[in-house]
């Protein structure tokens, strides 16, 4: 991507939310695209640019414990739940240090018949 020389006392900060939206690194950067990841250029950008939890020493230590409650509450709300988009109610990025919505995240949850 470049480089730069950066003066030894100087801070870096490395912004997730920037990095996860660089079209130079992931095709149609803004778009909801789970299917990126399993592109070639998709599994190289992930190894090194795709940092929701950061990386390296200050990793956050919660993240496998996160990422696997995720995945369960997303399949228990899915297997009981019909989802649907609230119209006219998108989601507005934005980022502090997590990303975040500033008008919430809007949708209707219908309960599944039980079989």
């Amino acid at each position: 991507m470049g480089s730069r020389e950066v003066d030894p006392d100087s801070v870096i900060f490395i912004a997730p939310w920037l990095m996860h939206r660089n079209s130079l690194l992931w095709e149609a950067a803004d778009e909801f695209r789970p299917c990126r990841f399993a592109t070639p250029e998709g599994k190289a950008a992930m190894k090194t640019a795709f940092m929701p939890f950061s990386m390296g020493e200050r990793v956050c230590p919660g993240a496998a414990f996160a990422l696997q409650e995720g995945v369960m509450m997303l399949a228990m709300a899915v297997r009981a739940f019909d989802l649907a988009p609230v119209a006219g109610a998108d989601p507005v990025p934005y980022a502090k240090l997590t990303l975040n919505s500033a008008n919430g995240i809007r949708i209707h949850m219908r309960r599944r018949a039980e079989k």
